[in-house]
């Protein structure tokens, strides 16, 4: 058997605008991206590293920050002829730090698991491949590997039930499953001491926690580690009056090289708990769940949320059960509901005209795409979702659950935004981000995707013209 590690994506369109600007192994679920802990994993970290993703990606997934390690190694963005050996193919929706991962030698096989869902009221089912191990016959035999995908019986090689695999399959798997793979992926540091600041105030054991001597932990400074543990890394700021409330389970406070991470003064971090490199917690209270990729700025409440990187919550107002992608701007007083007052399930528009129901009632929050921005107080219903390079104006909470890309939604009424990609190049170089001719031409291609969609929501909120 062949060395190679494929990492590959199936139903992108069940995360909404998430994946539109990524595959779907960069998404965030804990301490990092789905890739990362894939191709992380001990037992694989010889093996060569390949991507296979939809077409218009391939030019910006090795230019993705996340996957530097990766393809430091080497790796490759569809290229079958650099696994036509074969290997073991993993769907990069899969959380390995909380899935038994299968070895990368071993006989040929394809393991699903059945999913179930609802979709437009009709009750649906399918069966997700989640990993397939393919020597280089049985890669000549299926020819390209989506086919596996469309039908793994037809393969010719053994189809089991898959044990001890766990994927996410709808943005709201990822908030279920995150207090879980925080805490999985905070058992597998091996980073302990017994450092611990002048003047920090401690309540519980100090053991199982890690304070870099790196760090600038002020005096005064709280620490509850009553039932959970803290790791704070290097180049990470925290001010007196901090809390770290680590007694639902760990905070982790990544290490910051080059800018700093800066907890101020007044912030409440509640754990399982996740504050990526480089992130500026402005008097924020933030709960249990909350993991933030680098060069975020939060402030205000939240919960249960993941941000991907990049983006800035950093006022007041509610963040509760949500996924946002990166350079998101949540502006001042900005809120989204998490429960329908009727405690009844809540169902999602992931893309026009499909609606989930999550048959969740309290996970559900809300999702935003990259490039997206709300104005000041602006209120989002449960479920609500929003598109790539919107500009979101309310001054009240919309019955439109479902907010178009590429548009400036006001109050109900939309306006095509032809100065979305100016702005984002305009917002990315702020952080010292190029906008490179491979993602132009990924944001190109998308705002021709949904140029007619957009357009029909357009004509549908203009207003008759008044009669002579």
């Amino acid at each position: 058997m062949s060395n190679n590690l494929v990492i590959y994506e199936q139903f992108a369109e069940d995360f909404g605008p998430l994946t539109l600007t990524r595959p779907v192994c960069g998404l965030r679920v804990g301490t990092s991206t789905l890739a990362e802990k894939i191709a992380g994993r001990g037992q694989y970290g010889s093996a060569k590293v390949h991507l296979i993703t939809r077409p218009y990606l391939a030019g910006t997934v090795p230019q993705v920050v996340y996957f530097k390690e990766i393809f430091a190694r080497g790796a490759t963005v569809n290229d079958p002829a650099a696994f036509a050996g074969g290997g073991l193919f993993v769907d990069g929706a899969v959380i390995a730090s909380l899935s038994t991962m299968p070895p990368l030698d071993g006989p040929n096989e394809i393991a699903v698991v059945k999913e179930a869902f609802d979709e437009n009221g009709k009750p649906m089912e399918r069966r997700r491949v989640v990993y397939a191990r393919l020597d280089a016959a049985a890669i000549g035999r299926i020819g390209a590997f989506e086919n596996v995908l469309k039908d793994p019986d037809a393969a010719g090689v053994p189809v089991k039930e898959a044990a001890g695999i766990t994927a996410a399959a709808f943005p709201w798997s990822l908030i279920i499953l995150s207090c879980k793979a925080i805490e999985a992926e905070f058992k597998e540091r091996n980073k302990r001491n017994t450092f611990t600041p002048e003047g920090v105030i401690i309540r519980g054991s100090r053991e199982g926690s890690f304070i870099s001597e790196k760090a600038d932990v002020f005096p005064g400074a709280q620490l509850d580690l009553r039932g959970g543990s803290v790791y704070i890394g290097e180049n990470v700021e925290v001010q007196s009056s901090v809390l770290l409330d680590a007694r639902g389970g760990a905070i982790i406070m990544e290490d910051s090289p080059g800018e700093k991470t800066i907890i101020q003064a007044g912030s409440q971090i509640c754990g399982p708990a996740v504050i990526g490199r480089a992130n500026q917690i402005k008097q924020a209270t933030v709960r249990e769940g909350s993991s933030f990729g680098p060069a975020c700025r939060i402030g205000g409440e939240i919960e249960e949320s993941i941000i991907i990187g990049y983006s800035n919550k950093q006022h007041y107002g509610f963040m509760g059960h949500a996924v946002i992608g990166e350079w998101v701007n949540w502006g001042a007083g900005s809120t989204n509901s998490d429960l329908k007052n009727d405690y009844s399930n809540v169902e999602v528009e992931l893309s026009r005209g499909r609606r989930i129901n999550s048959r969740q009632n309290k996970t559900v929050g809300c999702y935003f795409g990259d490039h997206t921005k709300t104005a000041l107080g602006a209120f989002f219903n449960t479920g609500s979702v929003a598109g790539i390079m919107s500009n979101i104006l309310m001054n009240q909470v919309t019955e439109d659950k479902y907010l178009p890309h590429f548009a400036i939604y006001d109050n109900g009424r939309i306006i095509i935004n032809r100065a979305a990609l100016k702005t984002a190049e305009t917002v990315m170089s702020r952080r010292g981000v190029p906008l490179t001719p491979e993602y132009k031409a990924m944001m190109d291609h998308l705002a021709e995707q949904f140029r007619a969609e957009t357009r029909e929501m357009w004509k549908a909120t203009q207003k008759p013209k008044a009669q002579a």
